[in-house]
């Protein structure tokens, strides 16, 4: 404890105050926008346009259980073709005891999503062109 300042000069807590304040600022601000995760699909996008355009790899990732493949930045777990159009790409899922959800990017979504990842609840939010990010949900 003795490398601990007693005493703080009041311009020190002031700017302390400030770097504290613009930290919480810019996070809220690139949570809201969705920043950081818009920037890595625009890096990782070409290896899921590689994945879309090519029929035969995209039959042997969606067919293989467990799917266990890297797209870019991402980790593909699940994969989806959905007969209305939609192409789903799932990077992760979350529980809690009465829920269940995944998460991913999906290519030309249909407004109904894939049953295969639930039926209850679908958002997405644009990331670039016809790919779009989406959570799915099931609940019990």
């Amino acid at each position: 404890m003795n490398f601990l300042p007693v005493k703080q000069a009041r311009s020190d807590r002031q700017k302390l105050l400030i770097a504290i304040l613009m930290t919480v600022g810019l996070t809220a601000i690139l949570l809201k926008t969705n920043l950081p995760q818009i920037t890595a699909f625009a890096i990782s996008s070409s290896a899921f346009d590689g994945i879309v355009t090519d029929a035969n790899k995209l039959q042997s990732i969606c067919n293989s259980q467990p799917v266990n493949q890297q797209l870019g930045l991402y980790h593909v777990i699940e994969c989806d073709h959905d007969s209305r159009g939609g192409i789903y790409f799932s990077t992760g899922k979350f529980s809690t005891m009465d829920s269940a959800d995944s998460y991913g990017f999906v290519y030309r979504p249909n407004p109904y999503g894939s049953y295969h990842f639930g039926s209850d609840i679908y958002e997405y939010y644009p990331m670039k062109g016809e790919w779009y990010g989406f959570t799915a949900g099931k609940r019990s």
